[in-house]
């Protein structure tokens, strides 16, 4: 009993890795397709107990590998201590876990019994968490299993039509197909039931072919997006980067020599009269229009380049007692005037705001220039020339 823990423990946290590796740094995009039959494997013949248990040590070892880069963002720019940083990220793991992976398998071996159904199932399943964990709680839609596929583009076209999560569902009813045809070669059974081998074959088959037949589109959609960017009229835009290290980000003693950098690239280039000239997002860290010295300094710099702007700087707004915070990106005429201004909607967690901080007072957010900001309107763009920019 004890070595057949420790096997499905190894299989579990096998298939976390698998997961991990199909995205960067690894990028072996591939693994996709493959790297959750581990845990399918661990489910089979389990209760829907076992099964919450088993998912969330799958959801934590995938979660804690993935996101190990918070434990140095934590301790650089957060100034925690590294066994804290460690158990934050821990514990934002397991959290993530017990709420969107642990009840998944626990659904789906609960009303999967069945080989079909269980194939069925299962893409249905994990696309569902996925959807609840980008909107749940703000949303934490990072790393959907989709998104591994990025270098592949013929397959990210189907995100046209279904999103992510039909990207995300296809890998997910590959990995099935998989298994089961697994089972079938070895005699196997799901959850008592043998599978059978017209099953497998079939599963196989039909993953195969929606595989081919997304590809199939991807191609052609490539090559209708090409043609229609061929025959769109062009204009000329630059982004500038001036790589400022997060350390003197937010150093009044360096504000002067951040905008000095921006506005020195951006002066570099308008002998190739650049129609727009894009910034990153808090780039001018400073509250562009309520800070006047630097303000005036980086208007200056606007008007000496004679074209469109976009900015990023933090901004607030006083409403009654309240201050609210906003990351904001403005868009700049030619003379430095305001023409419109796009606060973000979707905030980071920790970087930009502190989720439930009145239940975590020890941590602090990465940016401590400014408060917590506040999610600006959702769905608003800036209009350019009579172009929607966002």
């Amino acid at each position: 009993m004890a070595s057949k823990e420790v096997n499905i423990w190894a299989a579990l946290s096998a298939s976390g890795l698998l997961v991990t590796a199909a995205f960067p740094k690894a990028s072996l995009d591939w693994l996709a397709w493959l790297a959750l039959v581990p845990l399918l494997g661990a489910l089979n013949g389990a209760s829907a107990g076992e099964a919450y248990r088993r998912g969330f040590i799958f959801g934590l070892v995938h979660f804690a590998s993935l996101l190990y880069w918070l434990v140095p963002t934590m301790v650089i720019y957060g100034h925690l201590p590294a066994p804290l940083a460690v158990g934050i990220l821990l514990l934002f793991a397991a959290v993530l876990s017990l709420i969107f992976v642990a009840p998944m398998t626990c659904a789906f071996v609960a009303a999967g019994r069945t080989p079909l159904s269980a194939w069925c199932l299962f893409p249905v399943m994990w696309v569902g968490f996925e959807y609840l964990r980008s909107f749940l709680f703000t949303g934490f839609p990072w790393a959907l299993l989709g998104y591994s596929q990025i270098p592949r583009l013929q397959l990210i076209q189907l995100s046209d039509i279904v999103g992510v999560y039909g990207v995300s569902a296809l890998i997910a009813l590959a990995n099935g197909a998989l298994f089961m045809g697994w089972l079938a070669l070895r005699g196997g059974a799901w959850q008592g039931r043998r599978v059978g081998r017209r099953l497998a074959v079939a599963g196989i088959s039909a993953a195969a072919g929606l595989a081919a037949l997304v590809w199939g589109y991807g191609e052609l959609r490539i090559r209708e997006i090409d043609r229609i960017s061929a025959a769109a009229p062009v204009v000329r835009a630059a982004v500038i980067q001036g790589n400022i290290a997060q350390s003197q980000k937010w150093d009044p003693a360096f504000q002067a020599a951040t905008i000095e950098t921006y506005i020195r690239l951006s002066l570099a280039i308008r002998d190739q009269n650049p129609e727009l000239i894009v910034w990153p997002e808090s780039s001018a860290p400073f509250y562009f229009l309520r800070e006047v010295p630097p303000t005036r300094m980086l208007l200056a710099g606007v008007a000496a380049a004679d074209t469109y702007f976009v900015i990023g700087a933090p901004a607030f707004e006083q409403r009654g007692p309240e201050t609210d915070y906003y990351n904001r990106a403005y868009l700049l005429g030619p003379g430095g005037r305001v023409l419109g201004h796009y606060d973000k909607s979707h905030l980071v967690p920790f970087g930009e705001y502190t989720p439930y901080k009145e239940y975590l007072p020890f941590l602090g957010k990465m940016v401590a220039h400014v408060g917590d900001f506040v999610a600006g309107p959702k769905g608003r763009t800036l209009t350019w020339n009579g172009r929607t920019l966002g």
